[in-house]
């Protein structure tokens, strides 16, 4: 019997990524997402695993990038990673995420088959 949800990985281990040079996706007010209720959806539903929580209150000693922890912010965008489906953008309670389409170029490239 076939898997109702595949994996999001076995799908897109043939897709092509050409990082833009800047991010297209990041968070108006990174601090907004440690505050109480935000309950974080971006770091669960993204195929992509474009948020990662590096943890509050922040201290550069427990995070990977001292200039992330540095900046107080509390959750890492890897944009490189992004699919471009913009689930991140209607889940977001606070409306606290900014996305563009990457330049002509950029982005994924999706292979099928």
């Amino acid at each position: 019997m076939a898997e109702m949800w595949p994996d999001p990985a076995a799908k897109t281990s043939r897709d092509v990524f050409n990082p833009a040079p800047a991010s297209e996706v990041w968070l108006k007010d990174p601090a907004a997402c440690g505050a109480p209720g935000c309950g974080r959806p971006c770091l669960v539903v993204c195929p992509a695993g474009v948020f990662e929580w590096l943890g509050g209150p922040v201290d550069a000693e427990e995070v990977r990038s001292p200039a992330l922890a540095q900046a107080g912010k509390l959750i890492a965008v890897r944009y490189d990673r992004c699919l471009e489906c913009g689930a991140c953008l209607y889940l977001c309670p606070r409306e606290n995420v900014h996305f563009n389409y990457p330049a002509g170029g950029y982005g994924v490239y999706y292979v099928h088959g």
